[in-house]
């Protein structure tokens, strides 16, 4: 995979070149109409009974591949302009949370009611960069990202005011580890209708993951101050507890401190090269980049843009030689800034010589 980019004192501008990169699934243009389209943009969240999501803009089309042109679907029409009610039993379970700086619901859907097919594995709408759809805002909140995996029967929406609380991340990873939080089924959902027929006949001492797992109301709310819960990293229903100081970065991936996010560069290729000599796996590489990114994002605001576009590029990563070749170009970029800062530093020096003499 090559890609170029160059650093001008933030970060990285938003140029990449990627050959080996996944190309979004071509689709035929949907038609536009009053019944199928609309051109609000917004998404909101007030309570497990008064949220909005987006939705591919037909029933039956694939969520990834439409991506940009969603439509907002809400417990009641018109809720945001143009939006429309969600299909009767399509949300089965929601868990409400929001604490000082995000509020988000998790939970699972009917993909039947919207003819979503088994086998789509979802896609990710977001306002970072242009937005998908583009444009796209959350009401009364800087940022949001939402995903749909009507596979799994799942969907999850965070609404935040920091972008590091909304990362984009590896749309792959889904819901359990873009947006942590509470994913027990409640009594309507497929799965827990499926574990109860599956399990009526034979009685199975309960584990202590089963315990924790034990079918809610269908709708749940709280409110808190570290309310960033459990991070997935195995079985999907399953959560590790971790809290969100835990989570900014990995254990050995500190950003250190610095006076302008591209000084942070050099830290970040010295732990991808030691991850990479220690035989890191690629996805827990992946996930220590991302938590890098997203905290180097909340030191410096100014710079989160083009951080947020170095992040979407690298979350195609998934080869050794992929970060091999960034922490080589990372290498040249620093290398390239301080020969520039060299010349400069010199001149300086010889006017303060002149006007000493």
């Amino acid at each position: 995979m090559k890609f170029t980019f160059f650093t001008l004192g933030l970060l990285v501008t938003n140029t990449f070149s990627l050959c080996g990169a996944i190309p979004l699934k071509e689709h035929d243009p949907v038609e536009q109409n009053s019944n199928a389209f609309t051109d609000s943009k917004q998404v909101l969240i007030n309570s497990e009974d008064d949220f909005c999501l987006f939705l591919p803009p037909k029933p039956g089309l694939e969520v990834a591949p439409y991506e940009t042109e969603g439509i907002p679907f809400c417990h009641s029409a018109n809720e945001v302009p143009g939006a429309q009610q969600f299909p009767e039993g399509f949300i089965t379970t929601a868990h409400y949370t929001k604490n000082s700086t995000y509020v988000q619901i998790t939970g699972y859907l009917d993909r039947k009611k919207y003819n979503l097919e088994a086998n789509d594995g979802g896609g990710q709408y977001d306002n970072h960069g242009n937005g998908k759809p583009t444009g796209a805002t959350c009401s009364g909140y800087n940022y949001f990202v939402t995903m749909i995996e009507p596979s799994d029967n799942r969907f999850c929406i965070r609404c935040c005011q920091n972008t590091a609380d909304c990362p984009t991340g590896r749309s792959e990873y889904g819901c359990l580890r873009i947006i942590p939080g509470d994913y027990s089924h409640g009594p309507n959902d497929i799965e827990a209708t499926l574990q109860q027929n599956s399990t009526s006949s034979t009685t199975i001492p309960p584990t202590t993951s089963d315990q924790q797992l034990q079918p809610t109301a269908t709708t749940t709310s709280s409110e808190n101050n570290n309310s960033n819960l459990p991070h997935n990293n195995g079985d999907d229903d399953m959560v590790a507890t971790q809290s969100l100081e835990q989570l900014s970065t990995g254990d050995n991936w500190k950003v250190p401190s610095v006076g302008q996010a591209f000084d942070a560069l050099p830290s970040a290729i010295k732990y991808i090269q030691t991850d990479i000599d220690n035989n890191i796996s690629l996805d827990e590489i992946q996930s220590n980049w991302t938590n890098f990114l997203n905290t180097l994002a909340t030191q410096f605001p100014e710079s989160s843009e083009h951080i947020n576009e170095m992040q979407d590029v690298t979350a195609e990563f998934d080869k050794k030689e992929d970060w091999e070749e960034l922490v080589a170009i990372i290498k040249d970029d620093t290398t390239d800034q301080q020969h520039q800062q060299q010349p400069e530093q010199s001149t300086t020096e010889s006017q303060h010589q002149d006007q000493a003499s």
